[in-house]
């Protein structure tokens, strides 16, 4: 295979190894052992990883303190090339948890509120802000920032497209 000799990002996901806060490097080792050296660039944000509809909750300022052996992250930033080999820089690091071995996902009420948060999508995609839900105004026409397409017409693949939202 030849050398790829331009700039591209990507994201990569794995366990913190080491971090030299003075250079600002760490190293990453993903679930099938390959190790990255990723430098955190100058204006590298980080965030904790959030439910539908909640707000952003960045952690920028603890990264530090985050970027501990055995943490998971994700690294999003660019493959630079530099002498003969690419260099990872991130630009954004999104951890899954406030803490090492701590994930967001395994929270008691995490999957409950991804459930609701698509419902009250779909609900109101469908019916606005009305105060009751009247079926008759039921449309399966919907775009993809869930506006209402003008037809009456009815489709009869209504499930579908809720389980579509789950997945």
């Amino acid at each position: 295979m030849s050398q790829i000799k331009f700039e591209f990002s990507d994201t990569i996901a794995g366990y913190v190894c080491s971090f030299d806060s003075d250079k600002g490097v760490f190293s990453l080792k993903t679930t099938d052992n390959r190790e990255f050296s990723i430098r955190l660039s100058t204006n590298v944000y980080a965030r904790i990883l959030r439910n539908l509809g909640e707000p952003y909750l960045d952690c920028t300022g603890q990264l530090k303190e985050l970027l501990v052996p055995e943490q998971y992250l994700f690294a999003y930033g660019t493959f630079y090339a530099q002498g003969g080999e690419h260099v990872f820089e991130a630009q954004e690091i999104v951890f899954p948890g406030r803490k090492k071995g701590k994930y967001r996902f395994e929270e008691s009420d995490w999957w409950i509120k991804q459930a609701k948060s698509i419902a009250d999508f779909f609900i109101k995609a469908q019916f606005g802000d009305e105060e009751h839900i009247d079926y008759r105004n039921y449309r399966t026409l919907i775009s993809l920032v869930g506006e209402r397409a003008g037809s009456i017409r009815q489709e009869t693949d209504t499930i579908s497209r809720l389980v579509y939202g789950f997945a």
